[in-house]
């Protein structure tokens, strides 16, 4: 009779031991799909500006590409003495959709925002002011450094 008291304690143990565990790892799926949500939450709210701003259901086409300020004269020279790659896609004028100031630690989204400003407004296609190629060229550089550094952090 003792033995299978021994028994039965030792089944219990084991029996608690599974039931934390499953508790363990339930609570670390939870947590995992809260990060998930927040994440797709700031990927979701950083992409709508931009469907806006590209006319909402359009569609590709180029459609947003009359709301793009090109480069000025000084926008090339800001670029081109800039000395971190962070001051590189820094923008001159606070435009509401983009943050004024890329500071480290940033957001991918935050890095991908500047950049696209950036690269839409000194692109050679559209952009004829001297040096503005390499000025392009040059917030290229530092969108790749930035999200190789881990999204700009």
């Amino acid at each position: 009779m003792l033995a299978a008291t021994a028994c039965s304690a030792e089944q219990a143990a084991k029996q608690a031991a599974e039931l934390a565990q499953m508790a363990a790892l339930q609570r670390e799926a939870e947590q995992r799909r809260a990060q998930l949500t927040r994440g797709l939450a700031a990927l979701a709210e950083a992409v709508a500006p931009e469907a806006e701003a590209a006319g909402g259901a359009g569609g590709g086409g180029g459609s947003g590409s009359a709301a793009v300020k090109l480069a000025g004269p000084e926008d090339v020279a800001r670029v081109s003495r800039a000395v971190s790659d962070y001051e590189v896609l820094q923008s001159h004028t606070h435009v509401p959709p983009f943050p004024s100031q890329l500071l480290p630690g940033c957001t991918a989204v935050e890095v991908r925002k500047a950049y696209r400003r950036l690269a839409a407004s000194l692109h050679p296609d559209k952009c004829t002011e001297a040096g503005a190629q390499e000025a392009f060229i040059r917030v290229a550089d530092a969108y790749k450094a930035l999200l190789r550094r881990g999204g700009g952090g």
